[in-house]
This record gives C-alpha cells, sequence and structure tokens, in this order.
C-alpha cells in the first residue's frame, strides 16, 4: 500500500513564494518525480483557517510525496546532488514533520 511522505514547509521571508514556486516546479517536483520509489507530487500553499477561532497554521507549504517503495526512495533521496539541497535552503527555513504517513 502506497504511503504518503509529509513535510511542512516555512520559507526564510514572504518575498520569497514566487522564486519558490518557480523553484518547485522547474527543479524540484521534476526531480521528486525521477526519483525510484516516488508515485506523486504535490505541494500545497497553506491559506487562511477554514474555521473561525483555529489559529493560522504556522508553516507556509505542505509537501506531499506520495511513495510506493520507501528504501528506494531513501537511496535515491540521499542521492540528489548537494547543490540541490543549497538551493532548497536557500528559500526554506524550516523543513518540519517529514514523516510518513498511511491511511488507518
Amino acid at each position: 500500500m502506497p504511503e504518503l511522505v509529509v513535510a511542512l514547509i516555512t520559507l526564510h521571508s514572504d518575498d520569497l513564494h514566487q522564486r519558490y514556486q518557480t523553484w518547485l516546479r522547474e527543479v524540484d517536483q521534476p526531480t521528486a518525480e525521477r526519483m525510484p520509489g516516488v508515485v506523486s507530487f504535490q505541494v500545497y500553499r497553506l491559506g487562511e483557517p477554514a474555521l473561525s477561532g483555529v489559529p493560522a497554521p504556522d508553516h507556509q507549504y505542505l509537501e506531499l510525496i506520495e511513495i510506493d517503495d520507501l528504501d528506494a526512495y531513501r537511496r535515491s533521496a540521499a542521492a540528489v546532488p548537494a547543490a540541490f539541497f543549497e538551493q532548497f535552503r536557500s528559500y526554506v527555513s524550516s523543513a518540519a514533520s517529514a514523516c510518513t504517513v498511511r491511511v488507518v
């Protein structure tokens, strides 16, 4: 059964949204989609709370990577060039909770 890798992303500053989203489309998504074990890759920009009384999220993006082979995904992620992660860190101040989740 496929699993999801979930990450909550926070950018260094609000003025990076457009450049980050361009990098997502041009670099991050194609890289992820070529990785063995990856079925799909989606990123959502988090907006305002849907219910009153609920605080705004601390993070700005939700990244969902559907995988069908966790070991293959880990191996392929470890092989991604360091320059990719340098670019990622130039936009992102926090990538919290990069963990797998399963439907129960």
